[in-house]
C-alpha cells in the first residue's frame, strides 16, 4: 500500500465515522457522548491499519517525516515557553500556530506522495 492509498483510506473512515455519528444520534438516539467514543476507537483503527500496512520504504519515509515533525514540535515548544516566560503569561502566540502548522506541512512532504 502506498501513503495516498493510506491517506485516503484514512480520511474515507473519518468521514464516514463522522456521518454515522450524526446519524446515530438523530435516528437512533445515541447519546452524543457514547458516539463519540465509539468513533474515537473506530477512528483509531481506521487512521492504525492502513499506515501498518504500507511497503518498506514507504514505512521508513513516513517514520523520518514523523521523528521530524515531533523534533520541530519540541524545538517549538522550548521556544514557546522562554517567550511565554518572558512576557508574563499572555495568550499562546498565534505566530506559534503558523509556524507549528507550516512545520507539520514540510514534514509531512518528506514522504514524497
Amino acid at each position: 500500500m502506498t501513503p495516498r492509498q493510506a491517506v485516503a483510506i484514512s480520511l474515507g473512515g473519518l468521514s464516514a465515522g463522522a456521518v454515522v455519528v450524526a446519524l446515530a444520534c438523530t435516528l437512533f438516539l445515541v447519546p452524543f457522548g457514547e458516539a463519540l467514543i465509539y468513533y474515537a476507537i473506530g477512528g483509531y483503527l481506521v487512521v492504525a491499519f492502513p499506515w501498518a500496512c504500507l511497503d518498506r520504504e514507504s514505512q521508513r519515509q513516513v517514520i523520518r517525516a514523523h521523528n521530524r515533525l515531533v523534533y520541530f514540535f519540541g524545538a517549538l515548544l522550548v521556544l514557546t515557553l522562554i517567550a511565554q516566560w518572558a512576557t508574563d503569561a499572555k495568550p499562546f502566540p498565534k505566530w506559534a500556530v503558523a509556524v507549528l502548522i507550516v512545520g507539520a506541512v514540510a514534514s509531512y512532504s518528506v514522504m514524497r506522495w
